[in-house]
């Protein structure tokens, strides 16, 4: 490749640079547009494995449809280099503006914290795990609009490898508990990336400083998520509950979406009260992959006029992740002695600011104009859900039956069992929770499905505390999201 020159294009200067390669700023000679192209090293072309999964990853990030997503325009190869053409942002990178304007306003982290999960869950909805979410991976604009970059398409899926370059420590400071241990990830890895960065962002600090690789593998693995209130006296004390939901070690016990630590975040800024979650059920870990809520999107912004994007400098270091892990497992025995205790479920307080349903039909009867965005608990119970990879009348039925064997007890698990359009309708969590504290045992008989529709017929007895006993046919309306099902409506039928 000539200094200026890369097939089509011609480079007008480097933006930033790391183990994954060179990103530059340049000029697409055939579409007359000025964009950011990222070259990546020469050897990832040869791999026939790595460049199946670039390609399919690279098409899938480019149909994302969300405007904190920058587009991607094209991909290919070009002289025997893999390279991708973005749009280029006129913005600069979270860390850059951490590192020299310190923490945000609360207001401000949640907004930015609000569009980077819309991203997030838009990919995630596509199959995307965006594995890397740190601040560097962050542009904000004069105006906060933000926008998440580099979705993990330089790396392939199932590598657990982060020997690469300047992604190393970066992605350690932020990297969720699981993918320290044995290197599987999902969604909600990304979920925990997203709340270390919500606090980096209120308190200006790294969620954990150890002055080595080490200390920080150590402390993910096994410390207890730090609070930004103890951190920074004005954070409100609702944000600890927040981050601690979104950086729980085990991965079922955290939020089950980018956009619902999002809401949450959103809920402890307004001083909304809500309760906060226990992270089992029935003295066992409650199950992990849930479901995801649907997500908040904020509407698209014009950003075709671009000038320059600042990076922050790659991280230095370079290290295999299993001699990382073999050194964290000594740091642990020798610096962490941290007992992770986990409690039985437990309800949360009873405190309401809406009136409770009175029957089951107006609890849960939908309408297409109801309200979004509720707010609900501020962090959930994991629930079971069946994987939706292919839709099956057994995998509906078995859905709506393990919703309503959690209940009446655990109101707060299934509260997540529902679109944030449907928790609407229920008008809010307390409602949902004071209704079901008047039944004392519920009977789900004769579940059907249809696949075509994605609803679940049933018959429903509820047995109230007052002796009352109320048998129903209903039928409620599913939603599969990209990992799991949500619940979008259910009402009587006759």
């Amino acid at each position: 490749m000539e200094e200026s020159r890369f097939g089509r294009y011609r480079l007008l200067g480097e933006l930033g640079a790391g183990g994954m390669g060179q990103v530059y700023r340049a000029y697409d000679t055939e579409k007359n547009r000025v964009v950011a192209l990222k070259v990546l090293p020469p050897g990832l072309a040869h791999d026939p494995v790595y460049r199946t999964r670039f390609r399919r990853e690279a098409q899938a990030a480019a149909r994302l449809n969300e405007p904190h997503v920058i587009p991607i325009h094209d991909y290919g190869e070009i002289e025997g280099r893999l390279f991708l053409d973005m749009r280029l942002v006129e913005g600069v990178d979270l860390a850059s503006r951490l590192a020299t304007d310190g923490p945000l306003s609360a207001m401000v982290a949640v907004s930015v914290v609000t569009q980077v999960a819309a991203a997030l869950d838009a990919a995630h909805r596509a199959g995307l795990v965006h594995r890397d979410v740190k601040p560097s991976n962050i542009l904000t604009t004069t105006d906060d609009f933000a926008y998440l970059i580099d979705f993990g398409i330089a790396r392939s899926g199932d590598d657990t490898s982060v020997t690469t370059g300047g992604a190393a420590v970066g992605t350690f400071t932020y990297m969720a508990p699981e993918r320290l241990e044995h290197g599987d990830c999902d969604g909600r890895a990304d979920v925990y990336s997203l709340a270390c960065v919500l606090f980096e962002c209120l308190t200006g600090s790294k969620p954990f400083s150890g002055a080595s690789v080490e200390r920080q593998i150590a402390a993910h693995i096994s410390a207890p998520p730090p609070r930004p209130s103890a951190e920074r006296g004005s954070i409100p004390a609702a944000f600890d509950s927040v981050t601690a939901g979104g950086m729980a070690k085990d991965p079922g016990a955290r939020f089950p979406s980018a956009g619902a630590l999002a809401a949450a975040a959103r809920a402890a800024l307004t001083g909304e009260e809500a309760p906060t979650a226990p992270v089992v059920a029935n003295g066992a870990p409650a199950q992990s992959n849930p479901p995801r809520t649907t997500e908040y999107t904020d509407p698209p912004r014009s950003a075709e006029t671009v000038v320059s994007v600042r990076f922050a400098e790659p991280d230095p270091a370079r290290r295999s992740l299993r001699a990382l892990v073999w050194a964290a497992s000594m740091a642990v025995a020798a610096i962490v002695a941290v007992t992770l205790v986990t409690g039985l479920l437990r309800q949360p307080d009873n405190h309401s600011s809406s009136a409770a349903p009175h029957s089951a039909s107006a609890l849960t009867s939908a309408t297409k104009s109801a309200p979004t965005g509720t707010p609900g608990p501020t962090s959930p119970v994991p629930i079971l859900s069946t994987p939706i990879t292919p839709v099956t009348e057994n995998g509906l039925s078995d859905y709506i039956r393990q919703y309503y064997q959690l209940l009446p007890g655990n109101t707060l698990g299934t509260w997540w069992w529902l679109t944030v359009r449907y928790q609407g309708v229920l008008g809010g969590y307390d409602a949902y929770r004071n209704y079901w504290g008047t039944v004392d045992s519920v009977t789900v008989r004769d579940v059907s499905a249809d696949v075509s529709e994605l609803t679940v017929t049933y018959r429903l007895t509820l047995h109230f505390t007052d002796g009352r006993s109320q048998t129903e046919t209903r039928r409620a309306q599913v939603v599969a999201l990209g990992g799991g099902y949500l619940i979008d409506s259910s009402e009587t039928v006759s």
